[in-house]
């Protein structure tokens, strides 16, 4: 080949091999953004998971302190909790469509209306000796154990305080056993009752 022609054939062998290198930067620099688009969606998917786990722990949390201290505040930071992690799950969607989160979203929703029930249930029950069934229960046993002691009832009396125990036993351990000891004692009393001197209005109003 003439000199001319070995010129070109450097030059059209440079210029394939520009274009080469342009071609192999403009794909090695798509797969890295590819790369670095898959890493950032997988960093945002651990944060709102680890949002999301905080947020059902707090629930939890709040669900706890209500169960042991009986107190409004908790069922309103309960219910914070719960939308703070219905909106990270929701979030958490939309960044990947793959991702089924009717679920996760459906047990929430399951956990939250269960734990309203458990609410509504505590209010019936009382949240102290003073409220609810609870208030009511105390009120009136203590109605009949004056009663009691007004007419020097000393068995009556007897079986009276081993009813409460139960009730004490019960409150504290919330086993059923305790309500066939309570069922036992109940008929025991009204036995016992029906036997005493007592004047009949006494005994009517004791055993209401």
């Amino acid at each position: 080949l003439g000199i001319k022609s070995l010129v070109s054939c450097i030059a059209g062998a440079a210029i394939i091999g520009i274009i080469a290198v342009g071609a192999i930067y403009l794909v090695g620099n798509a797969s890295e953004q590819r790369i670095a688009a898959e890493q950032q969606l997988a960093v945002d998917r651990h944060d709102l998971s680890a949002a999301l786990e905080v947020a059902l722990l707090q629930a939890r949390r709040s669900e706890k302190h209500f169960l042991l201290r009986k107190a409004e505040d908790y069922v309103a930071k309960n219910a914070a909790a719960v939308k703070s992690a219905m909106e990270v799950l929701d979030r958490l969607g939309a960044s990947d469509t793959n991702i089924e989160i009717r679920p996760v979203r459906d047990g929430i929703a399951a956990y939250s209306a269960a734990f309203t029930q458990v609410v509504e249930l505590q209010h019936v029950v009382g949240f102290d000796a003073e409220s609810g069934a609870l208030g009511a229960l105390r009120a009136a046993v203590h109605n009949a154990e004056k009663t009691l002691s007004d007419l020097h009832e000393p068995q009556l009396t007897i079986l009276m305080l081993m009813m409460r125990r139960h009730e004490k036993d019960f409150i504290a351990r919330l086993d059923p056993k305790y309500i066939d000891d309570m069922t036992q004692r109940a008929k025991e009393f009204e036995a016992a009752l029906l036997a005493s001197g007592m004047p009949e209005n006494a005994k009517n109003q004791v055993r209401s």
